[in-house]
């Protein structure tokens, strides 16, 4: 899918501005380009703003990563701002939207999600899925909050596919506050989900028990013992008296939901060894 610029065409602002540098150096990885000036400016006013501090010379030190493997994605933007057909493929999607979004290239980033939204309807990709929550990380808030939408709105329609493979896909780029999402949209295999996600890490056990209170685990655990064992599993991340609290919180409410009185007497002596063995005090 080829999308096209329209340019503004509209230059009169720099007719008397002698210090605007109408030729501009862009680097790109080990690449040195000599680019139009005035067509960069016309398109984003940090672009401009940053090349005119830099003498003319135009880096992408904000969107570079380690080993300059994304130098093509750069590349296809800047054809684009010069009137080019951006090519998108899912490769250079990350920084084509991470472009948009840190220079302010005006409707840009609609384009592209438009773009990635059909290619995950069409294609059905729970791993693409997976992947741009990492790159919504990126992205400022309001850009964050729209790829997560089309995201959420993908797993709402697919919650078989997605449930079913989403966990052998699952790793530490997928934060806690994403798992948090996913479980919100309630895909088949929850309880399995949120099972591998915790036991990546202790930072993730940790995560989860601090945050328990925005999760169903009624909901996503249907049986009460497998939602013990789960709680067993979380104290692994249990590193502080903080979350040894959240957990007993969490376990007080599975074992007695509409009874805190009567669970408050049976967890008030509950050890550490009890939450880990998936005990409590109340339930005998």
């Amino acid at each position: 899918m080829n999308e096209k610029l329209s340019l503004d065409r509209d230059f009169t602002r720099f007719l008397d501005d002698p210090t605007f540098p109408y030729k501009v150096t862009v680097c790109v990885g080990d690449k040195r380009i000599l680019c139009s000036g005035a067509l960069l400016a016309q398109q984003s006013s940090v672009l401009e703003k940053k090349f005119r501090e830099d003498g003319g010379v135009l880096m992408f030190e904000e969107l570079l990563d380690e080993t300059n493997s994304n130098t093509d994605g750069i590349m296809e933007c800047i054809n684009y701002l010069h009137g080019a057909n951006m090519r998108f493929s899912i490769e250079t999607l990350p920084t084509v939207m991470k472009f948009s979004c840190i220079y302010g290239v005006d409707g840009l980033f609609e384009k592209a999600i438009t773009w990635f939204e059909n290619r995950l309807n069409n294609t059905k990709s729970v791993k693409n899925a997976l992947n741009f929550l990492t790159v919504s990380n990126s992205l400022n808030s309001d850009h964050s909050a729209r790829l997560k939408s089309v995201i959420c709105k993908f797993i709402r329609l697919n919650k078989d596919l997605f449930g079913t493979l989403c966990a052998g896909l699952l790793d530490n780029s997928v934060t806690g506050k994403d798992i948090l999402l996913i479980m919100n949209e309630k895909p088949v295999k929850s309880d399995v989900i949120l099972t591998k996600w915790t036991e990546l890490s202790e930072a993730n056990a940790s995560f989860i028990a601090k945050h328990h209170i925005s999760i169903d685990f009624n909901d996503v655990f249907p049986n009460k013992e497998q939602l013990l064992s789960f709680i067993a599993i979380l104290s692994t991340g249990a590193t502080s008296n903080e979350t040894w609290k959240y957990l007993i919180e969490l376990q007080r409410s599975v074992l007695d939901p509409h009874n805190s009185k009567k669970c408050d007497m049976g967890i008030k002596d509950q050890t550490p060894e009890d939450v880990k063995a998936g005990t409590s005090n109340s339930a005998a």
